[in-house]
Order: C-alpha cells, then structure tokens, then sequence
C-alpha cells in the first residue's frame, strides 16, 4: 500500500513506498515565529475528486508531546519530522494541507472544527510528480500573548450620534480575538479562534489575553458574541491607529437587521461574505465623496457598493445606492462584498487609507451577518 510520510530533512522509514512531504516555510515562519504554541499538526490529503465530493480525504495528526522543543520553525520541523503518516485517498492524492495549531488532535477530528483553536501556521501543496509534494507554509498567527482591552462599536449609533459613549454596542455580551486567512486551496476565508470573555456591562469593555500578532496574509478578527460566548459577527479588527474613539481596540458591529436590509441577496450568493463600512472623520463625522476601491490582484475577489440610510414606512433602514453612484453620501456608508481577504483603498482628495477587508463566508458559527468595519480619514 502507497503511503505517505511528512518529512522535514529526511525521509521517516517506512515498509510501504512512500510519497515525500517537504515543507517549505517562507523567511518570516522560518527566522521569526513563534511556534511554541503550535502543540498539534494536521494534515489533510486531499484525494482527485475533492472538489465535487467534500468528503474525498484523508487526515492525520500529531500532539507534539510536552517538553518537546517546538518555539520556533527549527524546533518544530525536527520535533514533528516522520511523525505522521497515513494510508492514500482511495482516489489517489490531489493536493496536501498542513495546519499547526494551538490545541490537540482530539479537537480537530473529522470533520475540522477550526473554532476550537489558533491557528499558528498553514499550508499547501499539489501532486504533481507522484513521488514528492512541496508544501508552501505561511504563518497565520505568532504565539506571543498580549493584554487587550476591547469595545464594540456600533457603527450606525456612531455615524448618526457621533458620540463614543453612546455608541457602544449593547447586544455584544461577549468580545472575542481569532483571525482570518485566506483558504491554502483557493477562494474562501478560514476562521480560527478560541479566546473569548464576557464585556462589564457597566463599562462596555472586555479584556483579553491572547496572540494578536498575525502575520502573512492573515487579519486579526474581532466577534462579538451572545451570552453563550458563542462568536456571531466576525470582521478584521480596527487597527490601532485607526481607532476613532480612544485607546481600546475597536470591534465594528452592525444590527442584523439593518446589515439585512442592505444586502443585495444575489451578489451574496456569488460571494458568500459581506461587510458594512463606514468612511468616517474624528472631528466631522460621516464623510461623503470618499471612494473605495479594490486593490490591484484583488478585483476578481470583491465587489464594492455605496449605501445610503433613510427611513422606510416610520423604519430605519440601510439600502444600496442608486445606480451610477460612484462616492459615499453623507451617511459616510459603503458595502463590501468578498469571497476571501482583500485590500481596499478609502481616498477622499489627498486623504487615503489602504485597509483589510474581511469576513465568514459560511452559515455556520460565527454568522456572516452583521459584520461591519469603521475606516478613519
């Protein structure tokens, strides 16, 4: 029986021919990261049929057992090299993925549960010459911890009140910090995440301890959750520096009903993601006549709409823009549709912001509604 063996420097012995598994880290995984964190690795094969059968693969795992070295690629690939090995889909082997995460096999048996963990690193690669498969890895999420303080806010109470205090968003009873990357195999959005806590009701503000340090072309995400911490609405988080109400980390949410009322339900489908923006100043508020637009390589990934707020039978509602709109009205609002991680650029005469865009494109926890993110010019 053909088997497979995931090798670092050298091949694991094996009584059955084997398919080589190298690992191909980029610089920063390789000089930088922090993998000390990264206690399990999964690999899933992906057999031929994969793409028209979900369920055409096989998975194997490994917890790197406590006081093995790991904090660091050269650790790492030595503490898991012939470790993990595993019979051929029956209908031979298309492409390879590999995920280094923060929890145990246990958590991620079949079917994945990414939920349960962060996601350290990821990667993939095809079959080409049925003797060795290169897998590209990309980091998703350095191991170093931090103290984060964090509120949500709700963008519309914002753009109408322009007041912080009366925008936070009372319907998060929970904050919580996972990321986002980009599927190894293709179009869509991973969310990977596990640390979550209750907001003081008295001080809308949560406080967290957990890696906020993503790196490749990963975002860190921000939930806000029911009263059973489960994650509903999922966004890249504000950065730092584009923070319009103080110091905390700002987590952008939006009422379900009013991210509803402005979808455009047949763009969803073709997307799968959909986020509500608003352009906005410290000192004016809502700005009108900013544009957005997609970054080049990503155009084929999104789609941008403008929206407008107005009042529908005694309703507050959010709804697209007449055709031929081309700039944010004075609600400052604006809709993204996505079916991956993409870059956008907010511009308004010599003012400009480039920014991450993303969000779920799943129905299953976390949603994809409600999701929304606050750009500052």
């Amino acid at each position: 029986m053909t088997r497979w063996a995931l090798v670092t420097l050298t091949l694991a012995a094996c009584a059955d021919p084997t398919i080589q598994m190298t690992l191909s880290p980029t610089d920063e995984v390789r000089s930088s990261l922090n993998t000390s964190c990264a206690n399990a690795v999964l690999v899933k094969l992906n057999g031929v049929n994969i793409d028209s059968s979900a369920d055409d693969f096989v998975q194997a795992c490994y917890d790197i057992p406590a006081g093995v070295p790991h904090a660091n690629w050269t650790e790492l690939q030595a503490a898991i090299a012939g470790k993990v090995s595993a019979p051929l889909p029956a209908t031979g082997l298309a492409a390879v993925e590999v995920y280094g995460y923060n929890g145990t096999c246990a958590q991620l048996a079949p079917p994945m549960s990414p939920r349960t963990s962060d996601l350290v690193f990821y990667g993939f690669g095809r079959n080409i010459d049925d003797d060795q498969v290169r897998i590209n890895i990309t980091g998703n999420l350095d191991c170093t911890r931090a103290t984060v303080t964090a509120r949500a806010i709700n963008i519309d109470r914002l753009r109408m009140a322009g007041a912080c205090p009366m925008a936070t968003f009372g319907a998060a009873k929970g904050i919580g910090l996972a990321t986002l990357n980009p599927l190894p195999s293709g179009r869509g959005v991973d969310w990977w995440g596990t640390n979550r806590v209750r907001v003081d009701e008295a001080t809308g503000l949560a406080t967290l301890d957990a890696p906020t340090t993503v790196v490749g072309s990963s975002c860190l995400a921000a939930s806000w959750t029911n009263n059973s911490l489960d994650p509903l609405a999922t966004s890249c988080i504000t950065p730092v520096d584009q923070n319009v109400c103080g110091a905390v980390r700002e987590v952008p949410a939006l009422d379900n009903d009013l991210w509803g009322g402005a979808l455009d339900q047949p763009k969803f489908e073709v997307f799968k993601g959909f986020v509500v923006g608003v352009v906005y100043s410290d000192s004016a508020g809502p700005i009108a006549g900013a544009t957005i637009t997609l970054e080049p390589g990503f155009e084929a990934r999104g789609e941008v709409v403008y929206l407008t707020r107005r009042t529908e039978i005694g309703l507050d509602v959010i709804r697209g823009a007449a055709a031929g709109v081309t700039q944010t009205d004075s609600s400052g609002l604006f809709g993204v549709y996505t079916d991956s991680l993409i870059r956008v650029k907010v511009q308004k005469g010599a003012s400009m912001v480039i920014r991450n865009v993303g969000t779920v494109n799943q129905s299953a926890v976390p949603t994809p509604f409600g999701a929304a993110m606050i750009v500052k010019l």
